[in-house]
């Protein structure tokens, strides 16, 4: 009775592996299909968002011209920049010959606490062109988590309607992750986009698969003692004369 509660025990702890496995093959395929639609966008003409096209622009190369609403900025906290803690700062760029604006991630600041600035934040003054890569603004559950430390507020991610709420003009349904620039000194230091490989779920499908191997194996041969009741069923041969 025992032997069999824990056979059942090393069973369902190897289907949920399984399951675990079946998960990340999923998110595999997922990732797949973002980075399809990434690159096929990417590989686009460049488009300029002061133009009257409202569609097709998530993963497009853009280029923004305007003017930046420093006043309206918004913090995103817990960002890491080869190891160091920090935030990026998000600011509106109100579009040229536009009521519009759109939201640049103007790039990395160090913060010590991952979510206030040590100094004011750098600003870009007057007309600037902005080129990067339009990313959709998500709506979140939680608003964004808007937090409130050192007498400013930031924010964990963005979020459409909390921005909208928040900000006095209207606002693009996507932001401009604003392209690298190697001859930019200073911060905010811009931020390269996320590479478009297929990340680490291969790799975990196969580590869960191989755990549920392992565990089912022990459930057969250590648990249910598969092959030693044979192996000692058979009698010992005879002394040798």
């Amino acid at each position: 009775m025992v032997r069999g509660l824990w056979f059942a025990l090393t069973l369902l702890v190897g289907s949920a592996c399984v399951g675990l496995g079946f998960w990340q093959l999923d998110r595999l395929a997922q990732r797949r299909a973002a980075n399809a639609v990434a690159i096929a966008g990417r590989e686009r003409p460049l488009l300029d968002l002061g133009t009257p096209t409202q569609e097709g622009r998530a993963q497009r190369r853009v280029m923004a011209r305007g003017v930046f609403d420093h006043a309206e900025e918004i913090i995103l906290r817990g960002h890491l920049l080869t190891g160091a803690p920090g935030v990026h700062v998000v600011t509106p760029l109100r579009l040229t010959g536009s009521d519009s604006a759109v939201l640049i991630n103007r790039g990395f600041v160090p913060a010590a606490d991952g979510a206030a600035p040590e100094a004011p934040v750098p600003e870009e003054p007057g007309a600037v062109a902005i080129e990067g890569i339009a990313l959709p603004v998500p709506i979140t559950e939680d608003g964004g988590r808007p937090a409130e430390r050192a007498g400013r507020t930031s924010w964990r991610r963005l979020d459409l309607e909390a921005v909208r709420a928040r900000l006095p003009y209207p606002v693009l349904d996507v932001y401009v992750l604003a392209t690298p620039d190697t001859a930019r000194r200073g911060w905010p230091r811009r931020v390269a986009p996320r590479p478009l490989d297929e990340g680490p779920h291969l790799s975990y499908a196969l580590q869960w698969f191989g755990i549920a191997s392992a565990v089912l194996a022990f459930g057969i041969f250590f648990v249910l003692g598969v092959g030693r009741g044979s192996a000692a069923a058979v009698p010992p041969a005879p002394p040798g004369p």
